[in-house]
C-alpha cells in the first residue's frame, strides 16, 4: 500500500518532510480577489509576489530530479511564469498545459474565461511518460495501418476532463476542489509507481487521493485545519479495500 502523509502545516514557517520527490504539484491561490470561505484568495501585488517567491524557494529545497507543476488561471499566470523561470531556470520550462473546461455562464462583455493553466518545469532527470488518446478522426486503408494502435500522444490542451458537477459524488465541500481525473493525468505523466509526490497547498487533498489510487506515495500539507480534516477523511476512504 502506498504511503500518504497529511500535515496541518504552513510551508512559510514549518519544515516539510524530505523525500526524493518526483513531482511537486501545487494548485496555488489564484489571487481572484474572492473569499471562498475556506480561505481568502485576495492579495495586493507586493504580498502576492512575496508569496510566489517563498513558494518557489520551498520548491527548490525539495527538488532534485523533479517535475514541478503549478496550476493557476488568468489572474496570476504571468507572475507564476515569471517567478518560476527566475527560480527554476527558463531552459527547464517544459509546457504550458491548458485545462479547458465547459461550465455554465457566459460573459456579455468579452470572451468567457474557461481554462486553467498548468505551468511545468523539469529539473535533472525528471520522469516523463507518454499518454495516448484516441485519434480525433476515424481513418481507413493505408493511413490506418500507419497509426499507433493506442492512439496519438496527448497534447498540451486538455478539453476531455470536465469540472465536477454540483451533484458529483466526488465533491467534498471544499470550494476549489479539482477533479481526480485531472490529477490522475498529471501524476501518470510525471511519476512512476512508488514515487513520492509533494503538494504543500493541498486544499481538499485530491493530489493524495489520486496518488493512492495510482500507487504513489504522497506528502500533502495545508495551513488550513479544515482543509486537512477533509483531506484526511478522503485519504481514509481512498485507502479502504
Amino acid at each position: 500500500m502506498s504511503e500518504a502523509i497529511a500535515l496541518n502545516a504552513d510551508f512559510l514557517k514549518d519544515e516539510l518532510p524530505g523525500h526524493d520527490y518526483s513531482l511537486i504539484y501545487l494548485d496555488i491561490p489564484y489571487n481572484t480577489g474572492r473569499n471562498f470561505g475556506q480561505y481568502e484568495d485576495s492579495f495586493d501585488e507586493d504580498s502576492y509576489k512575496k508569496l510566489l517567491s517563498s513558494l518557489f524557494e520551498t520548491i527548490i529545497t525539495h527538488s532534485n530530479n523533479t517535475t514541478i507543476a503549478i496550476q493557476c488561471d488568468w489572474h496570476s499566470t504571468h507572475l507564476v511564469r515569471l517567478f518560476g523561470d527566475g527560480a527554476l531556470g527558463r531552459r527547464n520550462y517544459k509546457n504550458e498545459i491548458i485545462w479547458n473546461y465547459n461550465s455554465g455562464g457566459a460573459s456579455k462583455t468579452g470572451l468567457s474565461k474557461k481554462h486553467d493553466t498548468i505551468h511545468v518545469w523539469q529539473l535533472g532527470k525528471a520522469t516523463y511518460n507518454e499518454i495516448r488518446e484516441p485519434y480525433p478522426n476515424k481513418y481507413g486503408g493505408k493511413v490506418a495501418d500507419k497509426l499507433h494502435p493506442d492512439g496519438r500522444v496527448i497534447q498540451d490542451v486538455w478539453n476531455d476532463i470536465p469540472t465536477m458537477s454540483t451533484t458529483s459524488k466526488e465533491r467534498s465541500g471544499y470550494p476549489t476542489q479539482k477533479p481526480t481525473r485531472l490529477l490522475d493525468r498529471i501524476i501518470k505523466l510525471y511519476t512512476n509507481e512508488n514515487d513520492w509526490i509533494l503538494d504543500f497547498v493541498c486544499g481538499s487533498g485530491t493530489t493524495a487521493v489520486s496518488a493512492i489510487q495510482n500507487n504513489r506515495n504522497v506528502v500533502i500539507a495545508d495551513k488550513n485545519p479544515n482543509a486537512i480534516e477533509i483531506a484526511r477523511e478522503r485519504i481514509d476512504n481512498a485507502q479502504k479495500p
